[in-house]
Protein backbone atom coordinates (compact mmCIF):
# COMPACT_ATOMS: atom_id res chain seq x y z
CA UNK A 1 0.00 0.00 0.00
CA UNK A 2 1.44 3.51 -1.08
CA UNK A 3 0.95 6.56 1.09
CA UNK A 4 1.17 10.83 0.56
CA UNK A 5 4.65 11.19 2.53
CA UNK A 6 3.95 12.93 5.30
CA UNK A 7 0.04 11.54 5.43
CA UNK A 8 -2.04 8.45 6.70
CA UNK A 9 -3.85 8.55 3.83
CA UNK A 10 -3.06 5.60 0.82
CA UNK A 11 -2.51 6.91 -2.73
CA UNK A 12 -3.41 5.36 -5.84
CA UNK A 13 -0.76 3.00 -7.36
CA UNK A 14 -0.53 3.88 -10.92
CA UNK A 15 -1.56 7.50 -10.56
CA UNK A 16 0.33 9.86 -12.92
CA UNK A 17 -1.11 13.18 -11.39
CA UNK A 18 1.27 15.24 -8.93
CA UNK A 19 0.30 14.18 -5.56
CA UNK A 20 -0.86 17.25 -3.89
CA UNK A 21 -3.46 17.46 -6.74
CA UNK A 22 -5.07 14.81 -4.78
CA UNK A 23 -6.14 17.20 -2.13
CA UNK A 24 -7.48 20.59 -4.73
CA UNK A 25 -10.83 19.39 -4.70
CA UNK A 26 -11.22 19.70 -1.16
CA UNK A 27 -9.81 22.98 -1.16
CA UNK A 28 -11.68 24.27 -3.74
CA UNK A 29 -14.40 23.08 -2.09
CA UNK A 30 -14.03 23.93 0.94
CA UNK A 31 -11.57 27.06 0.65
CA UNK A 32 -9.28 25.27 3.20
CA UNK A 33 -9.35 22.51 5.94
CA UNK A 34 -10.06 23.16 9.03
CA UNK A 35 -6.93 22.20 11.85
CA UNK A 36 -8.77 18.84 12.81
CA UNK A 37 -8.89 17.58 9.27
CA UNK A 38 -5.20 18.33 8.84
CA UNK A 39 -4.74 16.43 12.14
CA UNK A 40 -7.38 13.41 10.31
CA UNK A 41 -4.40 13.81 7.49
CA UNK A 42 -1.51 13.41 9.12
CA UNK A 43 -2.18 11.81 12.26
CA UNK A 44 -0.87 14.43 14.20
CA UNK A 45 -2.03 16.29 17.26
CA UNK A 46 -3.70 19.24 17.29
CA UNK A 47 -1.13 20.50 19.76
CA UNK A 48 1.84 19.56 17.46
CA UNK A 49 0.43 21.50 14.12
CA UNK A 50 -0.52 24.79 16.56
CA UNK A 51 3.14 24.59 17.79
CA UNK A 52 4.40 24.48 14.40
CA UNK A 53 2.36 27.45 13.67
CA UNK A 54 4.05 29.42 16.44
CA UNK A 55 7.14 28.41 15.97
CA UNK A 56 6.81 29.83 12.43
CA UNK A 57 8.01 26.54 10.29
CA UNK A 58 4.20 26.68 9.70
CA UNK A 59 2.50 29.65 8.27
CA UNK A 60 -0.42 31.05 10.39
CA UNK A 61 -3.83 29.78 8.90
CA UNK A 62 -6.08 32.05 7.50
CA UNK A 63 -9.32 32.54 10.21
CA UNK A 64 -9.25 28.92 10.91
CA UNK A 65 -8.69 26.99 7.74
CA UNK A 66 -5.33 25.45 6.48
CA UNK A 67 -4.51 26.45 3.06
CA UNK A 68 -2.41 24.24 0.40
CA UNK A 69 0.96 26.26 1.34
CA UNK A 70 0.08 24.64 4.79
CA UNK A 71 -0.61 21.51 3.73
CA UNK A 72 2.13 21.11 2.26
CA UNK A 73 4.51 22.45 4.79
CA UNK A 74 2.96 20.52 7.29
CA UNK A 75 3.30 17.16 5.19
CA UNK A 76 6.77 17.91 4.53
CA UNK A 77 8.24 18.30 7.90
CA UNK A 78 5.68 15.02 9.47
CA UNK A 79 7.50 12.62 6.28
CA UNK A 80 10.93 13.67 7.54
CA UNK A 81 10.42 13.86 11.54
CA UNK A 82 10.84 10.03 12.35
CA UNK A 83 14.78 10.40 11.04
CA UNK A 84 15.73 13.85 11.42
CA UNK A 85 15.14 16.42 14.01
CA UNK A 86 12.37 19.44 13.69
CA UNK A 87 15.16 21.88 13.80
CA UNK A 88 16.99 20.43 11.16
CA UNK A 89 14.50 19.84 8.76
CA UNK A 90 13.44 23.70 8.97
CA UNK A 91 17.19 24.28 8.42
CA UNK A 92 16.66 22.03 5.39
CA UNK A 93 13.68 24.17 3.95
CA UNK A 94 15.27 27.38 5.26
CA UNK A 95 18.23 26.08 3.12
CA UNK A 96 16.05 26.15 -0.08
CA UNK A 97 13.72 28.89 0.55
CA UNK A 98 14.92 31.58 2.64
CA UNK A 99 12.47 33.00 5.07
CA UNK A 100 9.70 30.45 5.75
CA UNK A 101 7.26 33.32 6.26
CA UNK A 102 7.94 34.31 2.81
CA UNK A 103 7.51 33.04 -0.31
CA UNK A 104 8.78 35.55 -2.54
CA UNK A 105 12.32 34.16 -1.78
CA UNK A 106 11.46 30.55 -2.63
CA UNK A 107 13.35 28.60 -5.01
CA UNK A 108 10.03 26.43 -5.09
CA UNK A 109 6.86 26.87 -3.49
CA UNK A 110 5.86 23.95 -0.88
CA UNK A 111 3.47 22.23 -2.78
CA UNK A 112 5.87 21.64 -5.81
CA UNK A 113 8.08 20.55 -3.58
CA UNK A 114 6.34 18.47 -2.24
CA UNK A 115 5.13 17.04 -5.49
CA UNK A 116 8.70 17.13 -6.28
CA UNK A 117 9.57 15.17 -3.72
CA UNK A 118 6.66 12.64 -3.97
CA UNK A 119 8.15 12.46 -7.58
CA UNK A 120 11.75 11.06 -6.42
CA UNK A 121 10.58 8.80 -3.61
CA UNK A 122 8.08 6.64 -6.36
CA UNK A 123 10.75 6.95 -9.09
CA UNK A 124 13.46 5.22 -6.48
CA UNK A 125 10.49 2.75 -5.03
CA UNK A 126 10.11 1.67 -8.79
CA UNK A 127 14.17 0.80 -9.01
CA UNK A 128 15.50 4.17 -10.05
CA UNK A 129 19.04 4.70 -7.43
CA UNK A 130 18.50 7.63 -5.51
CA UNK A 131 20.73 10.62 -8.19
CA UNK A 132 19.07 9.08 -11.13
CA UNK A 133 15.44 9.82 -9.61
CA UNK A 134 16.46 13.24 -8.15
CA UNK A 135 18.24 14.20 -11.59
CA UNK A 136 15.36 13.17 -13.53
CA UNK A 137 12.65 14.81 -10.97
CA UNK A 138 14.45 17.89 -11.36
CA UNK A 139 15.70 17.95 -14.98
CA UNK A 140 12.94 20.25 -15.92
CA UNK A 141 12.94 22.60 -13.12
CA UNK A 142 13.52 26.42 -14.27
CA UNK A 143 16.04 27.93 -11.97
CA UNK A 144 15.02 31.21 -10.41
CA UNK A 145 18.75 31.59 -9.84
CA UNK A 146 21.66 30.34 -11.04
CA UNK A 147 22.53 27.39 -8.25
CA UNK A 148 18.82 26.73 -7.40
CA UNK A 149 18.62 23.19 -8.99
CA UNK A 150 21.73 21.63 -7.09
CA UNK A 151 21.01 23.29 -3.93
CA UNK A 152 17.26 21.82 -4.34
CA UNK A 153 19.23 18.16 -5.52
CA UNK A 154 20.98 18.35 -2.59
CA UNK A 155 17.97 19.12 -0.10
CA UNK A 156 16.16 16.30 -2.08
CA UNK A 157 19.52 14.05 -1.31
CA UNK A 158 18.81 14.88 2.10
CA UNK A 159 15.09 14.22 2.26
CA UNK A 160 14.77 10.99 0.26
CA UNK A 161 17.54 8.38 2.28
CA UNK A 162 15.13 10.70 5.46
CA UNK A 163 12.40 9.37 4.30
CA UNK A 164 13.04 5.76 3.58
CA UNK A 165 14.61 5.72 6.85
CA UNK A 166 11.56 6.71 8.46
CA UNK A 167 9.62 4.19 6.12
CA UNK A 168 12.12 1.03 7.58
CA UNK A 169 11.39 1.75 11.11
CA UNK A 170 7.85 1.67 10.64
CA UNK A 171 8.48 -2.22 8.83
CA UNK A 172 10.49 -2.84 11.95
CA UNK A 173 8.38 -1.60 14.56
CA UNK A 174 5.57 -3.67 12.64
CA UNK A 175 7.11 -6.55 12.49
CA UNK A 176 8.24 -6.25 16.17
CA UNK A 177 4.75 -6.02 17.39
CA UNK A 178 4.01 -9.19 15.66
CA UNK A 179 6.72 -10.69 17.62
CA UNK A 180 5.58 -9.09 20.73
CA UNK A 181 1.95 -10.82 19.94
CA UNK A 182 3.50 -14.22 19.57
CA UNK A 183 5.46 -13.83 22.90
CA UNK A 184 2.27 -12.49 24.85
CA UNK A 185 0.06 -15.52 23.60
CA UNK A 186 3.12 -17.48 24.56
CA UNK A 187 3.21 -16.23 28.23
CA UNK A 188 -0.57 -16.65 28.19
CA UNK A 189 -0.54 -20.49 27.08
CA UNK A 190 2.30 -21.00 29.97
CA UNK A 191 0.11 -19.57 32.56
CA UNK A 192 -3.12 -20.79 31.94
CA UNK A 193 -1.47 -24.40 30.54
Amino acid sequence: MKRYPGTVLTAPQTSTEPAFAAFDQVLRMTGGITLSQLCDMTGLEPTTVQNWVKRGWVPKPNGKRYGEQHMARVFLINALKGALQLESIVELLHYMNGNLNDTADDILHDRQLYDLFCRVAAAYEAGQSAEEAIEQATRAYDEVYEGAREKLQQALAVMLPAYRAVLSKRKAELAFSKIKEELYHEKTKHCHG
